[in-house]
């Protein structure tokens, strides 16, 4: 699928913050069984498109560099730091890298994204330069002393869709393995590490109200949404040796703000 419309509206709805259309994005989460992230597969499956950039499987690989302060402050929620994630992200096997900062309070998000080649990554390592297209992104990671703490990786199976509230796009994560690092690579590290075994992330993302439809894939489905960050799960298991998912509930208020 090739059509640049179609392309468009299988984007994540937090990328788009048009001045007419100031709709706030909504993103919610739920942890998985394999069952559930099966059966959700096929529902989905029947109602929605697959996401064009899906390989001949249904899914594509994805890789990301968490960046965080020697205090740990995204980690730990300090201030500021917890309201942000600072990313580089490579899908598949592709000479291009996004660099993404993720601002979300509740389930409400917003994403800013640059597109700059992958050979790029080692300019992280000098000053940042004016007249490079990644420039405020490195400022920006460099005025809060941030630096690369893990490298995750794991497997997406994505849809989208334009219902009659708007596009909507459901994500399924798994297989997900991660490893500490220090450099500004996003080359895979000889060890790692599975976590959340067994379990799927599943996200809708949406803008403005909640689909009807996503009402009634969680109620059919009986999931509970939570708050659950791949970077603070894969720092538990390799720094505190936490097998126990970490995830956080939503408040009532916040999951069905309108």
């Amino acid at each position: 699928m090739s059509n640049p419309t179609d392309l468009l509206a299988a984007q994540s709805p937090s990328l788009k913050m048009r001045p007419a259309d100031r709709l706030p994005s909504y993103e919610l989460k739920f942890l998985a069984t394999v069952d559930q992230a099966n059966r959700l597969a096929g529902l989905l499956a029947e109602q929605l498109m697959v996401d064009p950039h899906a390989g001949p499987e249904g899914s594509y690989h994805i890789t990301t560099l968490y960046c965080d302060t020697p205090e740990r402050h995204v980690f730990r929620r300090r201030g500021r730091f917890g309201l942000m994630k600072f990313r580089l992200r490579q899908y598949g096997d592709s000479a291009e890298m996004f660099l993404e900062r993720k601002l979300k309070r509740g389930t409400v998000v917003r994403k800013l994204r640059t597109q700059v080649p992958l050979a790029d990554i080692g300019r992280f390592g000098g000053r940042p330069d004016e007249g490079w297209g990644g420039f405020r992104f490195h400022q920006q990671l460099r005025r809060c002393q941030m630096s690369p703490v893990c490298l995750v990786e794991y497997d997406r199976e994505a849809w989208y869709g334009i219902l009659p509230e708007g596009t909507v796009r459901a994500t399924i994560d798994r297989n997900l393995t991660g490893s500490p690092v220090d450099e500004w690579s996003l080359s895979r590290p000889a060890d790692q590490r599975p976590f959340l075994v067994n379990l799927g992330i599943c996200e809708f993302k949406f803008r403005g109200v909640m689909p009807a439809l996503v009402q009634r894939l969680i109620e059919s489905l009986e999931l509970a949404p939570v708050g659950v960050s791949k970077y603070r799960n894969c720092v538990r298991t390799w720094e505190l040796q936490a097998k126990e998912p970490l995830v956080e509930p939503y408040s009532p208020e916040e999951f069905l703000e309108d």
